[in-house]
């Protein structure tokens, strides 16, 4: 497979010809004007491949992504869940009735090398699809859970949505979670009143070395997630400082820390993205998922 699409997308562009995104596919400006050692996010991505193995698999899934839709188009996610490693790709069109992405070329990409056939009817109206892959899955090429769908949701001061899985055994969307986005600079009140009301949330407030109280939270904008067995908090536009102050805290992603500390002026231009589920089980306080995105 031709690897050009991956050179042009890390070629050094200017900052006014090259945006950058954020992890719901909302541009920005880069924090300071690009340099020849300024790398992409999807360089930590790659990494994530290498260090976990997948780097073959892992680089041939960006290539073709990028043959499909072009550059600053996907959203990824590197995860730890439980402790294992997991990857998620992120697919937005927000012309919900009017679509431009090429959602069945896209699906029949990742039928083709997984195994897992899914259609998605035209008339849901969601925002955005996105594909979990897990270790086991891109070693032996096995079929992924299923496809996660986003649609919008009244709530939180700045958007809200709601996401449900879809799978090939049943064609039914089937309810994930519930998120609400919120603006800290300005809805500091609403944001301690959503937190208080939650059961696993409500915990971290009594935690004297609360992550809410870390760099991170000081962020441009914050979701949370409610799910099934556990409530999420999500940090978006974060500089890189506060990102090694997230991978510090959560060990989960140790390997991304030490890589950042060693090239950590090569993505100074950037804002990161970060989230973690909390779980208040027995008693205790439990991190099962961290995650950390980009963009391709």
């Amino acid at each position: 497979m031709s690897v050009q699409p991956l050179r042009i997308l890390m070629q050094r562009e200017p900052a006014s010809v090259s945006p950058c995104y954020n992890y719901c596919l909302w541009p920005y400006e880069p924090l300071h004007a690009l340099i020849p050692q300024s790398q992409a996010p999807l360089a930590l991505l790659l990494h994530s491949f290498e260090i976990a193995g997948v780097a073959t698999i892992g680089r041939s899934i960006v290539e073709s992504l990028l043959l499909i839709l072009g550059p600053a188009k996907t959203v990824f996610g590197i995860k730890s869940i439980h402790g294992q490693p997991c990857w998620e790709f992120y697919f937005y069109d927000y012309e919900c009735r009017n679509r431009s992405l090429p959602t069945a070329r896209v699906l029949e990409f990742f039928a083709e090398v997984f195994g897992c056939r899914i259609e998605l009817a035209e008339d849901i109206p969601y925002f955005m699809f996105s594909v979990e892959l897990t270790l086991q899955q891109l070693l032996s090429r096995q079929a992924f859970e299923g496809v996660t769908l986003y649609l919008g949701n009244p709530g939180g001061t700045l958007f809200g949505g709601k996401s449900y899985l879809i799978t090939p055994q049943n064609p039914e969307l089937v309810f994930q979670n519930v998120y609400h986005f919120y603006n800290p600079a300005a809805d500091q009140a609403d944001m301690l009143q959503h937190i208080q009301s939650s059961y696993h949330l409500a915990q971290l407030v009594e935690v004297s070395a609360s992550p809410l109280h870390r760099s991170y939270a000081n962020c441009e904008t914050t979701c949370f997630a409610h799910k099934r067995s556990a409530d999420g908090i999500y940090f978006a536009g974060i500089p890189i400082g506060y990102l090694i102050d997230f991978l510090s805290d959560f060990k989960q992603l140790g390997y991304m820390l030490e890589y950042l500390l060693s090239h950590a002026s090569q993505f100074d231009h950037l804002l990161f993205d970060v989230g973690f589920d909390c779980a208040l089980v027995g008693g205790n306080l439990i991190f099962p998922k961290v995650s950390l995105y980009g963009f391709f």
